[in-house]
C-alpha cells in the first residue's frame, strides 16, 4: 500500500516540475531528476497549467545554444541573443556536455577584433582610443598582442594654395579697379573680372 504524500511533499514535487519546465527540460528529463514517472510529471504539469514543451522546439533550442557556444560565446551572451534565461542556457549546454566559456575571454576577443579592424582602416593608436573609448596604453597593448604595427597619425589638412597664375590674374584685376578712380575707361571687362573672381572662390578650401 502506497503511503499518502504530505502537503509539503506534494508542494515540493510541484515546485520541482515547475522549475524543470521553466528551465526548458522535457517531461522525461524532469521525471528522471525527480525520481517520478513521466506520466506523473505530465499530470502535475497540466495541473499547474503549464503547456507541454514541444520536443522539436527543445531540440532546436539546444542546437541554437550549441551553435553559439561553438562561436566562443559565454552563457550571458548566449542568453541575450536567444532570449532564454541564463539557467536555461546552462541546462541546454550541460545536457550536451559543453563546458562554459569565460565571459572575460570572450569580451577580450571582441575588443581585439575591434582594434584589428581600426588598424586595418589606417587609424593611429590615439584615434582608435578615441573611437572605442579606451586609454591609448590599452590600445597599444592589444595591438602588440595582435602583432600589428602602429599607423602614423595623419597630418592635418593644409589649405590649398591657389596657383600662381590665379594670383597674377587677381592682382591684374585689382590694379585695373584702382585705375578706374583716375581713368574712367575700364582696362578689364566685367565678364573677365567675374570669371577670375569665380575661379578664386572655387580654389578656396571648403569646411
Amino acid at each position: 500500500m502506497t503511503a499518502r504524500l504530505t502537503k509539503q511533499q506534494i508542494a515540493k514535487r510541484r515546485r520541482g516540475v515547475a522549475a524543470g519546465f521553466n528551465a526548458g527540460r522535457s517531461d522525461a528529463e524532469i521525471a528522471a531528476s525527480l525520481g517520478l514517472s513521466q506520466e506523473r510529471v505530465g499530470n502535475i504539469r497540466r495541473a499547474l497549467g503549464l503547456k507541454r514543451s514541444n520536443e522539436a522546439q527543445v531540440e532546436a533550442r539546444r542546437e541554437k545554444v550549441a551553435r553559439l557556444h561553438s562561436e566562443g560565446l559565454p552563457d550571458p551572451e548566449i542568453a541575450r541573443r536567444t532570449g532564454l534565461s541564463i539557467s536555461t542556457v546552462r541546462h541546454c549546454r550541460g545536457v550536451q556536455g559543453l563546458a562554459a566559456h569565460a565571459a572575460a575571454v570572450w569580451h577580450e576577443k571582441q575588443r581585439l577584433a575591434v582594434v584589428a579592424a581600426c588598424v586595418a582602416d589606417g587609424l593611429s593608436d590615439d584615434e582608435i582610443a578615441a573611437r572605442v573609448g579606451r586609454h591609448v596604453s590599452g590600445v597599444r597593448r592589444q595591438r602588440a598582442t595582435l602583432g600589428l604595427a602602429a599607423n602614423r597619425p595623419k597630418p592635418p589638412l593644409q589649405p590649398q594654395r591657389p596657383p600662381e597664375a590665379l594670383n597674377q590674374a587677381e592682382a591684374f584685376v585689382l590694379r585695373a579697379l584702382q585705375r578706374l578712380f583716375v581713368d574712367p575707361r575700364p582696362r578689364v571687362s566685367e565678364d573677365l573680372a567675374g570669371r577670375i573672381m569665380a575661379a578664386r572662390v572655387a580654389q578656396e578650401p571648403r569646411a
